[in-house]
């Protein structure tokens, strides 16, 4: 891949993924693209390829980072709609900033993704034990298992989990709150 062709690549189509693809489906994407272009792998051919190799894979690697953390994905997309192929560093949100979780990178496109990163961002806060007032085993395991899901951007599931664990302890204030900030996001 010459370097002219590496510039007219966005980074879905470098790292071989649709553009709602989950953060799992491009860490696999990008597992497969390493083994084909990690510098390492084209000692043998000479510098001359070596070089080629490390200037696409500093490029997937770029590619990765971006896509695998939601502000700066969706700050990238917003960029692709514009014909941009690459997120400038000027561009790129503060990479210090916070993610609590990913939001998928279709809620991202459409809007919501702000909305649900705020919902993850609440639930993240909490810490990733269940609270200690609650009494119920199971009611910490479901919360426990909310929050999980929370932080990998599947709502559904999160609030499907709080649920249950309000089954275990009605009316806990934590989990009242959880179910009321997840219940916008998840219809």
């Amino acid at each position: 891949m010459a370097a002219d062709q590496l510039n007219k690549l966005d980074y879905y189509t470098l790292l071989g993924v649709e553009m709602n693809a989950t953060r799992d489906e491009i860490k696999r994407a990008f597992r497969q693209f390493a083994l084909r272009y990690h510098p390492d792998r084209h000692v043998e051919s000479g510098p001359e390829a070596v070089e080629r190799a490390t200037a696409i894979y500093r490029r997937g690697s770029e590619a990765l980072e971006t896509l695998t953390h939601l502000t700066q994905r969706v700050a990238y997309d917003a960029g692709l709609k514009k014909g941009e192929l690459r997120l400038t560093s000027d561009a790129r949100p503060d990479a210090r900033a916070a993610e609590p979780s990913r939001t998928s990178a279709k809620a991202s496109r459409t809007g919501a993704g702000k909305k649900r990163a705020a919902t993850a961002s609440y639930l993240a806060r909490k810490s990733a034990a269940p609270p200690r007032e609650m009494r119920s085993p199971s009611a910490k395991a479901f919360y426990a298992r909310a929050l999980e899901s929370s932080r990998a951007g599947d709502y559904r599931t999160a609030l499907r989990m709080v649920e249950m664990a309000l089954e275990h302890e009605p009316d806990h204030p934590v989990l009242v709150a959880a179910r009321d900030r997840l219940r916008p996001y998840t219809e």
